[in-house]
């Protein structure tokens, strides 16, 4: 299998996000547990360096801004997000001739969807937003000149990408898929949230909160 840093061969430096990435999605099992646990601060750290934000544990606030921007939000590829951060490539969401559910109209329970419906295998769960409020577009609220939005008209939610089963999402939910095909430039991402496993993150970048709690996930997140 191909590692994330071979994507950078030809580029002039490969951001040390990617280089502690690909060492934590190498991990395959919990023997690797260990390694993954001591990797997990360096990455947080190399992160905020390489995308300039600031990462935090109160998601909630990121949630609420999703909610009240009217966001849009997916499961991304955590490799191609940390790139996309730390200004390397634009982030390609499809391609021209996908028409399944890939994304959410954005609001705290879409965050949670995301999370638990989205494909991706490794250890770091990330949901990416991204999109502003436009009336203009009754309420699909995002406008860029390399994305197209699709509604959730005659979208294939047979797909074996799509984003959840026809046969298992709840009453009423459907309204809220969309498609996004398109490339999504650094200035264009809103907010990252990232759901880890909490054995995965030691104590010394948790909270006080964090260590008490019997929570099953550690949650960081930006606004960027």
């Amino acid at each position: 299998m191909e590692t994330l840093t071979k994507s950078f061969e030809k580029k002039d430096k490969i951001p040390q996000s990617v280089k502690i990435l690909d060492q934590i999605e190498g991990a395959k099992n919990n023997a690797d547990l260990e390694k993954i646990r001591e990797l997990m601060p360096d990455f947080f750290a190399a992160l905020e360096n390489d995308a300039g934000i600031e990462l935090t544990p109160d998601v909630h606030r990121i949630y609420n801004s999703i909610d009240k921007g009217n966001c849009i939000v997916r499961l991304g590829n955590l490799p191609h997000i940390t790139s996309a951060l730390a200004g390397q490539d634009n982030l390609k969401i499809g391609n021209e001739d996908d028409y399944y559910p890939n994304a959410l109209k954005g609001s705290y329970e879409a965050v949670k969807d995301a999370f638990e419906e989205g494909h991706y295998n490794g250890p770091i769960r990330p949901v990416i937003g991204f999109g502003e409020k436009d009336p203009e577009l009754a309420g699909v609220s995002f406008r860029a000149d390399d994305v197209e939005v699709l509604d959730r008209s005659n979208l294939d939610y047979s797909h074996p990408q799509a984003i959840t089963d026809p046969n298992t999402y709840k009453k009423n939910r459907k309204k809220r898929f969309l498609c996004v095909r398109g490339e999504l430039k650094r200035g264009e991402l809103k907010h990252l949230a990232m759901r880890i496993p909490s054995p995965a993150v030691p104590d010394s970048v948790q909270t006080k909160e964090e260590i008490k709690s019997d929570s099953r996930f550690i949650f960081r997140g930006a606004m960027l």
